[in-house]
Formats: structure tokens, sequence, C-alpha cells
């Protein structure tokens, strides 16, 4: 054992990744920190030990993952994998490694597929909600919401993911006048039962080839907060987003009355 630790102190002592020792129970043995850190195995260490293996670990408060290496701690065959070189990782750096491997074509198909059965479903609702009765548009109203907030989570990992496989383009474009069609039908869809109306009043020639620098989902983002804050404000139910061009610069706005009464 003093052996191992000699070995352990020469190699990782200066080294600026956490590495500890353990032995199959979880016990920890050594540490390359110079000060007093508490490192524990939050779900135990795991059944089968084998290079590579990983763990859930706390130090000091803090969870990492933890990848281990199973060393001979003696001379009999036996103690082969009694103790675990442990090395933690951050967050920060289980997403570099991510950003090592080859899988972004396996993660972009598993969102598309999801994107596809969350899309079906819409598809359903909107069927459903044609048969009419105030349970149903109840339900698929309900449904839909939902449907549409996975959407926009699987969009953003989407983005997220690409920034880690390094796939990202450097600058997304979107067509405003399209983009701003569908703000307004979900925005309808979603007023319904207050009877507020959003519609798009813009030049389908001039206004129809705009395209914006800007990611989908900050632009999403950023219309239904300024919608939100309008209809919470307004005593009117029908609002216009206007979009002008002059064919170098473009705009929205939506105009709305404030009663002086309330």
């Amino acid at each position: 054992m003093e052996k191992i630790i000699d070995t352990l102190n020469s190699l990782y002592k200066s080294s600026s990744k956490i590495r500890f020792l353990s032995d199959c129970h979880g016990n920890i043995l050594w540490h390359n920190r110079t000060d007093e850190i508490a490192i524990k195995f939050p779900d135990g260490t795991p059944e089968k030990l084998y290079d590579g293996v990983t763990a859930k670990v706390s130090i000091n408060g803090r969870i990492y993952s933890a990848e281990g290496s199973p060393l001979c701690g003696g001379e009999n065959e036996g103690d082969s994998g009694k103790y675990i070189l442990w090395s933690a990782n951050s967050l920060t750096d289980v997403l570099m490694m991510l950003g090592q491997t080859d899988t972004y074509t396996d993660t972009s198909y598993m969102l598309a597929i999801a994107k596809s059965n969350v899309s079906d479903i819409l598809t359903a609702s909107d069927e459903m909600s044609k048969i009419g009765g105030d349970e149903i548009n109840r339900l698929t109203s309900s449904q839909s919401s939902r449907c549409l907030e996975i959407m926009r989570y699987l969009e953003t990992f989407g983005e997220l993911s690409a920034v880690i496989y390094e796939k990202a383009s450097k600058i997304k474009v979107v067509n405003l006048l399209e983009e701003m069609k569908i703000i307004a039908d979900e925005c309808n869809k979603q007023l319904s039962h207050c009877s507020v109306v959003i519609k798009i009043d813009a030049d389908e020639t001039s206004c129809g080839e705009i395209y914006v620098r800007a990611g989908r989902h900050l632009l999403y983002v950023m219309m239904l907060s300024i919608i939100k804050k309008i209809v919470g404000c307004s005593d009117r139910d029908y609002f216009s987003a206007v979009i002008d061009s002059d064919g170098k610069n473009a705009g929205v706005s939506i105009p709305f009355k404030i009663d002086v009464e309330n």
C-alpha cells in the first residue's frame, strides 16, 4: 500500500485535476490535494469495477463525475480491483469530453425523431379540436401548449449539442415574416379563452424576403415577452404586429392603447 501511495504522489501530487484512491467499499485512502477535502460516494461505489467505470462523487459538497481505474493492491491475484484510482470531472470537463466524441449524428437523429413525434401529437390535437366541445378543446389546448414547450426545449438542446460538438453555425438566419406568423398563431391559440387576437400586418411583397440574424428561440422569447406585457397592460382584445421595411432596414411594432380610467 505504501508503494502505491508513493507512486501516486510522484505522479499526481502537482496535478490540477482532483485524483483520489479508494477501496472497493468507497473508503478514501489518498487524494492529491494538500488541504483536507471531504470525498463521498452518494450512491455508493459501482458493483462492477473495470477500467473506465464512472460514479457520482461529492467533493466538499459539490457533485462530480468520477472515472475510475482498478489497481492491483498486492501480490495475490484476488487483490486485483481492491483499490481504485479515480479522476474527478466537473460538468465543464464532461462537456469538453463530449466535444471530442463522434456522436453528434446520433444526437441529431434522436432530436429529429423526438420533434417528429411531438409534431404528430400536435397534428392529432388539431384533428381532435375539430370535433368540438368545451372539454375536448380544453384538453387539446393544454396538450398543444405542453408540446410547444417541449419543442422549445428540444430546439434549445439541439443548439446546445451543436455547440458541444462544434457544429454550430456562427450566424443563424431566419425569415422574419414566417417566424412572426408562427408566433402570432401560437399566441392566438393560447389567448383564445380570453378572446384576444394577434394579427400580423405586413406587406407580403416587401416583407416576405426579410431575413434577420437571430436564433429562433431567442426571437420567440423576445416577441412573446413583449406581447405578454402589452396584453397585460391594455384593455384591448385586438392587436396588430406591424412589420415595416424600407428595403434596407426592418422594424416590428405593436401599437396598443391603455384605458385611462383603469
